[in-house]
């Protein structure tokens, strides 16, 4: 009879008390972090850039899966933001890379390219010109295709420059000629005539040209 006593009032002290106690602890677990001050900046250039509803897209592949990559690509000290994200022209979805800089004591938005396209595969950076500069390259998904689409974007002055674009199944960047300078060696799957195709790309004169196939 104790036993059956002293089982009800802890049963009833956890009725009481116990409910909002774990939905204290179930709230603080649940809360999200706060962002930090410069990625709250950051979300605030894309919303003043983008002017529309968007979405945050995630690389799917590769060493950088964020929306917003930070990257110091020229070496001053001072980290580049990449955001990545979705937006809407009618039923089209065009994606777009934001280069947005730290300026002036704030994070500003700087430069946007967009691409029709369904998400982002994979993001890289490399100096393919020697120039101390990284070129972001950048795989795009496309629509209902195993073939993806590789971007390859300059950034110099502020001002994103698509340098070159090209489909691809795999791509790897690689000195393959020994020259000490990084090339780009793209894959691609075969037409009709089931051959797949090998093609080099290096930076030449100013611009990246395929150097070999």
């Amino acid at each position: 009879r104790k036993l059956i006593l002293c089982l009800l009032v802890l049963c009833l002290a956890f009725s009481l008390c116990g409910c909002d106690f774990f939905m204290a602890d179930t709230a603080e677990l649940l809360s999200p972090p706060a962002l930090s001050d410069d990625f709250k900046e950051i979300s605030d250039a894309i919303n003043a850039s983008a002017k529309q509803d968007y979405l945050m897209e995630y690389p799917q592949a590769g060493d950088y899966r964020s929306a917003v990559v930070q990257k110091d690509i020229n070496g001053d000290g001072v980290n580049e933001a990449f955001a990545f994200y979705s937006t809407k022209d009618g039923e089209t979805e065009i994606m777009n890379i934001n280069a947005i800089c730290y300026k002036d004591d704030s994070w500003k938005s700087v430069s946007v390219q967009s691409i029709v396209a369904a998400g982002v595969h994979r993001v890289e950076f490399c100096d393919l010109d020697q120039d101390g500069i990284c070129e972001i390259l950048v795989g795009w998904q496309i629509y209902s295709t195993s073939d993806m689409q590789l971007s390859v974007y300059s950034f110099k002055d502020n001002a994103l420059t698509q340098m070159m674009i090209s489909k691809y199944v795999h791509y790897v960047v690689c000195d393959l000629d020994e020259n000490k300078t990084d090339d780009v060696l793209i894959i691609n799957a075969g037409d009709t005539k089931q051959q797949n195709t090998a093609s080099l790309y290096g930076f030449t004169d100013g611009s990246i040209i395929q150097m070999g196939r």
